[in-house]
């Protein structure tokens, strides 16, 4: 195993055990979206192919409503945090505003993202907006055996 490797795979160890014993964080692949919530997916992944990325989406739901939207731009914006989960999240900062998304009661939020997320979207996820208070649910499309990493065919 490469040195790289035993490396990514220890940080997302450490960030699923952190996230266990805290009880902030369930990935799981069990919530059935709706039809118009998989069109939207489908037409934020192509959007993300038109720039170039890699063609995850994801959406931030309150109450089955749509808060935040996102696909990866790491690409387009030239920024190695642009993913789809980052984005989704910081479109809901921008729609509700700082103070009202974190009134939200966070057993009423998921996360849908069409891939696993990688391991520093899973520590945003746990930590928004404070460590007691992350992301209780993330569901999933499809998971991954590279550590929640998609490997850009590009």
């Amino acid at each position: 195993m490469k040195h790289w490797t035993r490396i990514t795979l220890v940080i997302v160890a450490l960030v699923l055990a952190y996230c266990s014993v805290r009880k902030a964080y369930v990935l799981r692949a069990t919530y059935m979206p709706t039809s118009e919530q998989v069109d939207v997916l489908a037409n934020l992944g192509k959007e993300a192919i038109s720039s170039g990325d890699v063609p995850v989406a994801a959406l931030l739901l309150y109450n089955d409503d749509v808060i935040g939207r996102g696909y990866n731009t790491v690409r387009r914006d030239g920024n190695a945090g642009g993913h789809a989960e980052v984005n989704a999240i910081s479109d809901a900062f921008r729609s509700l505003g700082w103070e009202r998304f974190e009134r939200l009661d966070r057993d009423r939020m998921v996360l849908l993202t069409t891939f696993e997320p990688c391991a520093m979207c899973k520590g945003l996820i746990c930590q928004i907006p404070d460590r007691a208070r992350g992301i209780h649910r993330a569901e999933i499309g499809v998971a991954l055996d590279e550590g929640g990493c998609a490997l850009d065919p590009l």
